[in-house]
């Protein structure tokens, strides 16, 4: 059997197909169906992301709340139960 092409699995015209990329994420990668994960080329690469780290999380913590009200001294308890989100 053929793999799927991207013309016959999106409708997509064969030029623009040569181009496209298509973007799979999950938070949970167990949790896809191993018939789907082990298809050939359907996830060509896998990459993991872990969560960031207590000092990334506070990066990005300070830079989301440049623009918005929240209390002085709230940034290290937002960093702390920020634990483990992604």
């Amino acid at each position: 059997m053929e793999p799927m092409t991207a013309e016959a699995h999106l409708g997509v015209p064969p030029l623009l197909a040569e181009h496209l990329g298509l973007l799979r994420v999950s938070n949970d990668p167990g949790a896809i169906e191993p018939a789907l994960a082990d298809r050939p080329n359907w996830f060509d690469h896998r990459i993991r992301l872990d969560p960031p780290t207590s000092a990334e999380r506070q990066a990005l913590l300070r830079r989301f709340l440049q623009r918005l009200p929240h209390p002085a001294n709230s940034l290290p308890d937002l960093v702390a139960i920020s634990e483990g989100l992604t």
